[in-house]
């Protein structure tokens, strides 16, 4: 799906961050890098929960997008604290933090940009 300058993959199967994120990079892409409102309300109105290209490296470390820029845009759900390294985004938008190895029903989201 296109929107704004980039195309977007929702894959359903199931894996673990580092898997969905090589998974991406061999279709020359990325995990997700959210950027702006109206990009979080287009992905959110798929209403499904994906991982989303948001980890830190270290515990105690910020969390950076999987290209290295920092968090510009954010959507943590307000009753969550944010201690573990891998985030996904919820079916409602909200972002949590999750083990990076969980798989148990995170889906995920390629971002490329757009070629015309």
């Amino acid at each position: 799906m296109a929107f704004e300058g980039s195309c977007y993959n929702f894959t359903t199967e199931k894996l673990n961050w580092i898997e969905a994120r090589d998974s991406c990079t061999q279709e020359g892409a990325h995990l997700v890098i959210i950027n702006s409102e109206a990009e979080q309300k287009f992905l959110t109105s798929q209403g499904v929960a994906s991982w989303i290209g948001l980890r830190k490296q270290y515990e105690n470390d910020p969390y950076t997008w999987q290209d290295g820029s920092a968090v510009t845009y954010a959507n943590w759900d307000p009753e969550i604290s944010y201690w573990e390294r891998c985030v996904y985004m919820e079916p409602s938008g909200y972002w949590w933090s999750v083990y990076c190895e969980s798989s148990w029903h995170e889906s995920w989201i390629c971002e490329k940009p757009q070629v015309c």
